[in-house]
């Protein structure tokens, strides 16, 4: 099955003409690239052209621009993929790329079968380096397949619930994750990676919370255990990504959560696996200190891996640095014959 693409420009990224390299090398005869540039990024435009002209999308690629230049604004997602001319469209938002793994992985999954909507891994990349760090729901990715009705529900609601990653393949909407999950009979999983995309820009996690709490709170009581569940799971994704700066309005706005828990579910919270768990336990239990300290070893958690990653792609650059300039000693031994000269 043939796919369009949709790379969206925003910014003005350096990387501009990296994406497009990264998105042309996936390519195959019949796939289509669309290319949707705001006009906000100071080369887009310039940039798209020269890479068509030099390079070019693919043997057998149609590409064509969808930008919107009279009103510098892009249409909806589900706008979007009517646009294209492939029911399979991968949308890549600004600064996201494309792995060659992970479109091969795609391909072969729609091959095996036709399911009404696909979720499709991503990882994220480090600030501005070459760095790739897993999603924090890595783990929780079921092997790849189609799975249908309540186990593809289940299956997919423990994941991150990220809108980049759902690639509808029929006409039902999709306005946000859970809609288009629940909406969908038949659900396929790639749990490799497809897309590379920035890390969020940080945020405040109490208007998420509030809503987790305000959902539970409305779903009926035999219901309630399961979302519960979901939710657990959506916590430690937000600790895994969580800002500092917003530690306490975290603490704060899951404290109100935890408080407004059905006493039957307050005993849940002591029995996840997650860090989420013993965080929201101490919060019930109005132990604010003991909630910190979790919290402050998450934090540490988070750095530790963020340094490893760093210490590493060092190492890498100064391994490169090696190969490609004298050594000291033959920098010596010139300087020596240099002398004697």
């Amino acid at each position: 099955m043939n796919l369009s693409f949709v790379i969206i420009t925003v910014s003005d990224d350096e990387n501009l003409w990296s994406r497009y390299k990264a998105l042309a090398a996936v390519t195959a005869p019949g796939d289509e690239v669309l290319l949707c540039d705001s006009g906000q990024a100071r080369n887009g435009t310039q940039i798209i052209r020269r890479f068509g002209e030099e390079i070019g999308w693919g043997e057998g690629v149609a590409a064509r621009p969808i930008a919107l230049p009279e009103t510098r604004s892009f249409p909806d997602r589900a706008t979007l993929r009517k646009l294209a001319a492939h029911p399979a469209t991968l949308i890549l938002p600004d600064k996201a790329y494309p792995t060659s793994d992970g479109v091969k992985a795609l391909r072969a999954q729609l091959e095996h079968s036709t399911p009404d909507l696909l979720l499709l891994n991503s990882a994220r990349r480090l600030g501005d380096t070459n760095i790739i760090l897993p999603s924090s729901d890595a783990s929780r990715w079921p092997a790849a397949g189609m799975l249908n009705n309540t186990a593809a529900h289940t299956a997919a609601m423990q994941l991150l619930p990220d809108i980049t990653r759902v690639m509808p393949l029929s006409e039902r909407p999709h306005e946000d994750y859970e809609s288009a999950v629940m909406q969908a009979d038949s659900i396929g999983f790639v749990p490799a990676t497809v897309l590379v995309t920035p890390q969020p820009a940080p945020c405040d996690p109490t208007p998420q919370i509030a809503t987790l709490g305000a959902r539970i709170a409305a779903t009926p009581r035999s219901r309630r255990a399961d979302l519960l569940t979901s939710a657990m799971l959506q916590f430690d994704d937000m600790i895994a990504q969580l800002d500092p700066l917003y530690a306490e309005a975290f603490l704060a706005a899951s404290r109100s959560f935890a408080k407004q828990l059905p006493r039957r579910l307050r005993r849940s919270l002591r029995a996840h696996d997650g860090p989420s768990g013993p965080l929201l336990h101490d919060l019930q239990r109005r132990d604010l200190t003991a909630a910190r300290v979790q919290l402050a070893l998450q934090f540490a958690a988070q750095d530790r891996i963020h340094v490893r990653a760093l210490t590493t792609e060092i190492g890498r650059l100064s391994n490169d640095l090696d190969l490609a300039l004298p050594s000291p000693s033959y920098l010596m031994d010139l300087f020596q014959r240099a002398r004697r000269a």
